[in-house]
Parts: C-alpha cells; sequence; structure tokens
C-alpha cells in the first residue's frame, strides 16, 4: 500500500474534493502484495473517516485477509475554534464508534491516547489539544462578523 507523502495539511473543504475523491487520491492498492494478507494501515489521524472506510473496503477487495488500523492521534472531538477549516461537529467521526470493528470495516482499530499524546509532546509547552479534548486554552473567538450588520 502506497501513500502520498504529500497529503493535505488540514481537510479540503467539502466543495473542492469530496471525502471519496481524495481517499482514491492519497491511496492506492498494491494488489499482489495484499492478496491473503493481514494489513496494517497506519494513519497519522482520524477526522471523518470517510478516507478510512473506503482505504479499508479498499485492501479487502484488493484480496486481504484482514486489516487493522493504527491512527497515530486521538480521535477529534471539536471542530477548531481558531480558524483552522474542519468539518462541523456532525461530520467528525463518533470517537465512540470509532473502535467499532463495523465502523470501518478493519478487524480492528486504536487510537493513540490523548493522555500519551500529550506527555510525548512535551505538554509543559502549552500545546493546542481542543480539537482532541473540547478544552481551549483560550476563549475562542466571537465567530459572529461585525461587518455583516454593514450590508
Amino acid at each position: 500500500v502506497l501513500i502520498t507523502r504529500e497529503p493535505p495539511v488540514t481537510a479540503p473543504p467539502p466543495d473542492t474534493l469530496g471525502p471519496p475523491d481524495l481517499a482514491h487520491r492519497l491511496l492506492w492498492r498494491v494488489d499482489p502484495s495484499v492478496g491473503g494478507r493481514i494489513v496494517v494501515l497506519v494513519l497519522p489521524a482520524l477526522v471523518t473517516g470517510h478516507g478510512l472506510r473506503r482505504a479499508v473496503a479498499s485492501l479487502l477487495d484488493a484480496g486481504a485477509r484482514e486489516v487493522h488500523v493504527r491512527i497515530g492521534s486521538p480521535p477529534v472531538h471539536t471542530s477548531c475554534a481558531y480558524g483552522v477549516w474542519s468539518p462541523t461537529p456532525d461530520e467528525l467521526a463518533d470517537a465512540e464508534s470509532v473502535t467499532q470493528p463495523d465502523w470501518s470495516g478493519a478487524a480492528s482499530i486504536r487510537t493513540l491516547d490523548l493522555a500519551r499524546l500529550r506527555e510525548v509532546a512535551d505538554d509543559e509547552r502549552g500545546w493546542c489539544d481542543a480539537c482532541w479534548s473540547g478544552k481551549h486554552p483560550l476563549s475562542p473567538p466571537d465567530l459572529t462578523d461585525d461587518q455583516l450588520e454593514l450590508f
């Protein structure tokens, strides 16, 4: 399985590239190498899960016996309140459902625990982990547009 070295830094806006197209662009299956094998798919993050489900289905269609998924971050619980484009809360993968095998078709899914991420990332520096924890280090900005009333 080859994954491109240049995935988007943040998820693209939905009107520019839908989740199935994104998964197709980022993932190519190597049919001869997965047939009859157990495959471990390692991803840096899980936001909506559309790409993950498509990747698992593609690997199983290519003949993989089992697909196990490991994700290098906790599940995303909230959209970013600081201006980084992110899906709406309704579009995010439900953190409770993520580890259920029937959710993605994978034999198993494991995510990085938030406490472990904080330990590895030197939590004393005050990194923002609001998308995973729901706790904002600063009050989120008021999202009302002051100029809207000028129209």
